[in-house]
């Protein structure tokens, strides 16, 4: 119920919680604020958005620990927010600003819009998929955890540029936050072939699942090459 404006109704920074996180020297941070910003009163202040994450960021950058850092975007509001929680201003504002600094102090960017599209059930051949993985795929969350947090907090650019030597079809789409790495990767691996699928035909982290055909079409053809 926090919000990261200090004008805003409860500041982050001035709660208990953010002094516990301190306390607890932590190796990593991924810090989800904004919803909660989007209230009408909080609204009026969200020309500080930038200004004030930013602070917030090299607060939390210059603790002992000297944490790993991420940024989340709010996940999506559906429908009508309570107490006047809004997803216009949370995509006119709050993500926009967290996007900017973000660029500005070269931090990675946790996307939790990709937990909303992997509940989406917009497709059947998804929901037969997940359906099929409910039912035959057991994971373990800690190793899991483990895979991901080594995923998202290590840089990989070394190993694709010079590890990653054979013909690769990569494939990503406009509902994708790592769209620019996979078009950096493209002309960075020989004879690399980029798929960009567009919103329309299901561009996300789950497009072969959600259009399957499509996938499965294009992916034949690269390697009937």
């Amino acid at each position: 119920s926090s919000t990261l404006l200090s004008r805003g109704d409860k500041p982050y920074a001035q709660q208990a919680k953010f002094a516990a996180a301190k306390a607890f020297e932590p190796d990593a941070v991924i810090l989800m604020l904004g919803t909660n910003d989007t209230k009408p009163k909080n609204y009026e202040h969200i020309a500080d958005f930038a200004k004030e994450l930013t602070s917030l960021c090299d607060e939390i950058s210059a603790w002992n620990s000297k944490p790993k850092f991420l940024l989340a975007l709010p996940a999506p509001v559906i429908g009508e927010g309570n107490f006047g929680i809004d997803n216009g201003r949370l995509e006119a504002g709050v993500i926009p600003a967290i996007r900017q600094v973000a660029l500005e102090k070269k931090l990675l960017i946790v996307d939790m819009n990709a937990a909303e599209r992997s509940m989406a059930k917009d497709s059947p051949h998804f929901v037969n998929s997940q359906g099929f993985a409910n039912d035959f795929i057991k994971n373990d969350p800690k190793y899991v955890a483990l895979v991901l947090f080594d995923h998202v907090i290590n840089d990989w650019r070394d190993v694709i540029r010079h590890k990653v030597n054979v013909p690769t079809a990569i494939f990503s789409g406009e509902y994708s936050n790592n769209l620019a790495s996979q078009r950096w990767m493209a002309p960075v691996i020989p004879n690399a072939t980029l798929y960009i699928y567009t919103k329309a035909e299901q561009g996300d982290h789950f497009l072969m699942f959600k259009n399957p055909i499509k996938f499965t079409t294009d992916l034949h053809s690269f390697l009937e090459r």
